[in-house]
C-alpha cells in the first residue's frame, strides 16, 4: 500500500461540525465501511460525538466537543492512518 496520505477537503466547518470530502470514500458500500470501521482498533477521541458516512457523495461529516477535540489535527491524523486507508481501500 502507497504511504501517501487518503486525500480529503473540509466542505463545511462551523464550531461543532465539519463536513468532509473524501472521493476516496465514493461508490464504497456504506454498511461495508461501517462494519469494517467498527472491526478495526481505531480509537475515536472523547470528543467525536458522531460521524456519518456517505458514499454516494464521498462525504463523511463529523459532529465533535470543539473543546475536547482539534478537528483540524484529528482530520490530519486520520488522513495518514495506515489502518484507515486499508479500510478504504480494502
Amino acid at each position: 500500500m502507497e504511504n501517501s496520505e487518503i486525500p480529503y477537503k473540509i466542505i463545511l466547518y462551523s464550531k461543532g461540525y465539519v463536513k468532509v470530502q473524501m472521493p476516496s470514500l465514493k461508490g464504497l458500500s456504506r454498511v461495508g465501511l461501517l462494519k469494517r470501521f467498527k472491526r478495526s482498533s481505531l480509537l475515536l477521541p472523547s470528543g467525536i460525538k458522531d460521524i456519518n458516512l456517505d458514499p454516494v457523495k464521498g462525504n463523511v461529516i463529523i459532529t465533535y466537543d470543539p473543546d475536547k477535540v482539534d478537528i483540524l489535527d484529528f482530520l490530519e491524523g486520520m488522513s495518514s492512518n495506515a489502518e484507515l486507508k486499508e479500510i478504504v481501500h480494502g
